[in-house]
């Protein structure tokens, strides 16, 4: 909700795509300073109570918004490019702790439908999160969505605490290190970069990850000023835009689990993939609300569809004990790849149009398609580095 309230703000006060471009890129840079070196730390601790630190700062950052709002009447672009910043940097650590937890509490045979749960509730809870903050924000605010907002903080939290009793830490975590901190950390920063070489599934499964995600991005970019200019439909377009993307998400969580029992894995994931790129290509050529709100389905459904077979060949790929390093180490170079979609959606949204920004994101989509394309080799143990036992 955080994000796609300061993106409203921020399209509203300013007018241009650039500057949403900018507040969306600036929320990641702090994960590239500091996102290879989380995913030590998350194999290190419980994940539970990484989880919950994560929630708590956040909770804290979006609090201050309307507090803001009561104390001065008003919050500033810059307090809200502040708040943007260390809720993002919070979400992409969030992310990579989330996917080692999940993996964690489940059994092998749990994967698919722990994946197909697991992409119902990041996908169409954060689109439906935009559909209640364009669908509302002309009549509560900033102040109210953000009140809602840090109220859905306080109610993970909660349910984080009631998960599990105890500190839980993976029995390599326990096992004997090297006496200097810098030494050891240097080590398991290492034996993580070592699977990741070796693995050729998992490298072409981030592949994938990273060119979806910065097309997500990048569509945020476009989102605001899309609905605003040329399909002329406000906040409420905007609520409804992202309400599409979540229903279709949603949808994808069951009947992506028959499509997977159904058709091969490279058709579970590229047959998706392939649908996107056309419903984003469409999507860029519309005027027409009802239309798009049908491309953004399709979108989230194939998101949704094409992200459960991904996420359990991963964590079948994936030894439990590095999960967070390999995550981060994604997310870093997913980073890398997402800002500089972002930045330059942003710049064609600008400087040349809304619909050479949205092409640049079909782009983006065709890519991810393109790795999925190929064979898939069968699923084999996964060898694990000496050292991590």
């Amino acid at each position: 909700m955080t994000s796609a309230a300061v993106m409203w703000v921020v399209n509203e006060r300013t007018g241009s795509p650039k500057y949403v471009g900018t507040m969306l890129t600036l929320s990641m840079v702090p994960g590239l300073l500091f996102l290879p070196f989380m995913g030590v730390f998350i194999d290190r601790q419980d994940r539970r109570h990484v989880a919950i630190g994560l929630d708590f700062v956040r909770s804290l950052a979006v609090l201050s918004v309307p507090i803001a709002v009561t104390l001065f009447g008003d919050v500033w672009v810059p307090h809200l490019f502040a708040v943007t910043i260390l809720v993002g940097f919070c979400f992409n650590v969030h992310w990579a702790n989330a996917t080692a937890l999940m993996q964690e509490l489940c059994e092998p045979g749990e994967f698919a439908a722990a994946s197909a749960f697991f992409a119902a509730a990041i996908q169409g809870g954060t689109l439906i999160a935009g559909a209640v903050v364009g669908l509302t924000y002309e009549h509560i605010g900033v102040r109210g969505v953000m009140s809602i907002d840090f109220a859905t903080y306080v109610v993970s939290m909660f349910c984080l605490w009631r998960l599990r009793k105890g500190r839980h830490v993976h029995a390599s975590a326990l096992a004997p290190r090297d006496a200097n901190p810098l030494r050891a950390f240097l080590v398991d920063l290492r034996l993580g970069l070592s699977f990741l070489r070796r693995s050729t599934i998992v490298l072409r499964i981030g592949a994938i990850s990273v060119f979806v995600l910065a097309a997500v991005y990048g569509l945020q970019v476009v989102m605001a000023p899309l609905n605003a200019t040329i399909l002329h439909s406000s906040a409420h377009g905007f609520g409804w835009c992202n309400g599409s993307w979540g229903l279709g998400a949603m949808v994808a969580s069951q009947a992506g689990l028959f499509l997977v029992a159904l058709v091969s894995e490279r058709a579970s994931i590229a047959g998706p993939l392939v649908m996107i790129t056309l419903a984003c290509a469409a999507l860029s050529f519309t005027t027409s609300l009802p239309i798009a709100l049908g491309c953004f389905f399709l979108m989230g459904y194939g998101r949704g569809a094409s992200g459960i077979p991904l996420f359990v060949r991963l964590m079948k790929e994936v030894p439990r004990e590095l999960m967070g390093r390999v995550q981060t180490t994604i997310g870093f170079f997913g980073l890398l790849i997402r800002i500089t979609a972002m930045e330059a959606i942003a710049f064609a949204a600008g400087d040349v149009s809304i619909r050479t920004g949205i092409l640049i994101a079909t782009g983006l989509w065709l890519v991810a398609a393109c790795f999925a394309l190929p064979a898939w080799t069968p699923h084999e143990q996964a060898v694990v580095p000496a050292g991590t036992r």
